[in-house]
């Protein structure tokens, strides 16, 4: 057993009953309502504050549906717009055609520095 599951267990044994006054009732009998944390008049005024609550909170919930399918229809636009615009893209040139121009411009460009030099 670790210290702390052994502290645990102590401090239980030495704690308090929570409910000083609790009664036992019968299965059938209604149970009384002394000892309730709040009153009848506190409970009513918290049900009619979630029944103010709640249609403003389906109301908000609605909302935020309507901004949110605002935005996935927005997300679909732009991703049929990027679709569009790759597919009419150009297409990229052949793997050799950069390398033969580079070599070709370097190879001319010799040739004329060869050929201008004793010019100059």
């Amino acid at each position: 057993m670790t210290p702390a599951a052994l502290a645990l267990a102590i401090a239980a044994l030495f704690t308090p009953p929570l409910c000083i006054n609790a009664q036992p009732i019968q299965t059938s009998a209604p149970a009384p309502c002394t000892g309730i944390l709040w009153g009848v008049e506190e409970t009513k005024a918290a049900l009619k504050c979630q029944r103010a609550i709640l249609p403003q909170c389906i109301t908000d919930a609605r909302l935020d549906r309507e901004r949110l399918d605002a935005q996935l229809d927005a997300m679909r636009v732009r991703a049929l717009a990027a679709e569009a615009a790759i597919d009419h893209a150009p297409k990229p040139l052949p793997s050799w055609v950069l390398p033969a121009f580079a070599s070709a411009s370097f190879i001319v460009g010799g040739v004329l520095g060869v050929w201008l030099a004793p010019h100059i």
